[in-house]
């Protein structure tokens, strides 16, 4: 409410000699800049939305969970939108992770339609997983509650895969509607992996295996609507995106569902729990 008000326009209570007010809106980008230094990311993303001043973010991925999910959790989609389109998004971000956004439905994504340098976007906006094994995951005792919604989203995304010059290259979708299963997100999962593959040299970055040999079994998403796994990208890291084989595909994180190349994120076995986990997951849940 505070960035708000400081966004409004109105009186800052303060006057120089000469009478005028004094307003953060007023200061020059530098003062900006060296202001949001100090902030995380997406609390600069915030900045430039309350002031209309996109100096204030200079960036070009956008990451919710580092301000906590009492102020994420309080953003609406009038607020993503307004953030999205302040930092002229569709032209400059690559990255955007909504863990943490869990009041928003998706409609506040429509500035970034026809992005062709968008890269990455992680829908899952509860910052924790459950324990996630095959019955875990699909038990109908799970508080699956979200406000996300795959007829704001999907049509959003499809806008950006449909460009010739697409970057898309990552999507984590939201456990509750992997568990779910809709002919939405099936149809897109298929259009999706169209798009990666004749786009996408998905060479393993590891043992640089080809991906001529094995093109007709190479699937980014998983389609296998009989397993647990159905709607999880395979063979990519969540962190630098960058492709591997099977062969090479090591770290999983079981309570994220995410993977990550040894490099980035090896993931830690708990002999207490029985489970994998990443860096973060592991803090959250030891």
């Amino acid at each position: 409410e505070a960035i708000r008000i400081i966004g409004s326009g109105r009186s800052c209570g303060s006057t120089t000699s000469d009478g005028n007010c004094l307003s953060i809106i007023s200061l020059p980008e530098s003062i900006l800049r060296f202001v949001g230094g100090y902030l995380p990311n997406s609390s600069r993303a915030i900045m430039a939305s309350a002031l209309s001043r996109s100096a204030c973010f200079e960036s070009d991925t956008l990451d919710f969970s580092d301000i906590g999910r009492d102020l994420a959790s309080e953003l609406t989609d009038s607020d993503i939108s307004s953030i999205l389109v302040s930092i002229d998004a569709v032209n400059t971000l690559k990255v955007l992770k909504l863990i943490g956004c869990e009041n928003i439905t998706g409609v506040g994504l429509d500035p970034l339609r026809g992005s062709t340098i968008f890269e990455q976007i992680d829908l899952s906006t509860s910052e924790k997983g459950p324990a996630m094994n095959g019955e875990d995951l699909f038990s109908p005792h799970f508080p699956w509650g979200i406000s996300l919604s795959e007829d704001a989203v999907i049509p959003i995304l499809d806008s950006i895969i449909a460009e010739k010059d697409r970057a898309l290259r990552h999507v984590q979708f939201p456990l509750a509607w992997r568990q779910k299963k809709c002919e939405i997100i099936a149809s897109f999962l298929e259009r999706y992996n169209l798009a990666i593959t004749r786009l996408t040299c998905a060479k393993c970055s590891a043992c640089r295996c080809g991906c001529e040999t094995c093109r007709e079994e190479f699937r980014i998403m998983n389609t296998s609507s009989k397993t647990w796994e159905w709607g999880l990208q395979n063979f990519t890291c969540y962190d630098c995106l960058i492709y591997f084989c099977e062969e090479c595909e090591e770290d999983f994180c079981e309570w994220c569902q995410k993977k990550f190349c040894e490099s980035c994120c090896p993931t830690q076995y708990c002999e207490h729990c029985g489970k994998t986990s990443c860096n973060d997951c592991h803090q959250i849940f030891s």
